[in-house]
């Protein structure tokens, strides 16, 4: 089951989302596991057998829940953001580089996406360098980001992206969401 940042959200979510991708795997073991108990019961037994069945069936619930809750957590906790690979700067207009961001595959980038690309500068501050899109996911994974609205003043920046210098490559951090800005 593919989960999003909304299944993660809060707890009760996250438990629903576990619930609904083990449903299937549960009936079907839990059944499994009813049946074969059943078998090493004695009948003479003062514990009723609907009882027991009841108690083992949600204790088994509860437990696949948890491991399930806990393996899509992991799983998400695991997902960093992709790092640039690759820059490639077109000017067509010196005035206007156009500037393409080759990421890391990644499950958290899809075609269309608007992303915000920061710089990471000394003390690891975060400067917010500019917006694009993901305008292709190749076959290999590998993701374009296209720049459209990017700092101009940032010659550092553009120059090292122009020479793919793999010390500005390394400092750029492209997120998943949009920055919002403030005009003056």
């Amino acid at each position: 089951m593919q989960t999003g940042p909304y299944e993660l959200s809060t707890w009760p979510r996250l438990l629903w989302a576990s619930l609904k991708g083990i449903v299937g795997t549960f009936v079907g073991i839990a059944g499994l596991i009813a049946g074969i108990a059943a078998w090493f019961i004695p009948a003479t037994e003062k514990i009723a057998l609907p009882v027991f069945a009841v108690t083992l069936l949600v204790s088994l619930a509860i437990i696949a829940v948890l491991i399930e809750a806990a393996r899509i957590a992991k799983m998400h906790a695991a997902s960093t953001l992709p790092r640039v690979k690759l820059s490639i700067v077109e000017s067509k207009d010196p005035d206007e580089p156009r500037v393409i961001l080759l990421l890391e595959p990644s499950s958290l980038y899809f075609f269309g996406l608007v992303v915000s690309v920061f710089v990471v500068e000394k003390d690891q501050y975060e400067r917010f360098f500019g917006q694009g899109l993901v305008q292709n996911i190749q076959d290999d994974g590998l993701i374009q980001v296209r720049l459209d609205d990017f700092d101009f003043d940032a010659t550092d920046v553009l120059n090292g992206l122009k020479s793919n210098s793999l010390d500005v490559i390394t400092r750029l951090r492209v997120k998943p969401y949009v920055q919002q800005r403030t005009h003056s």
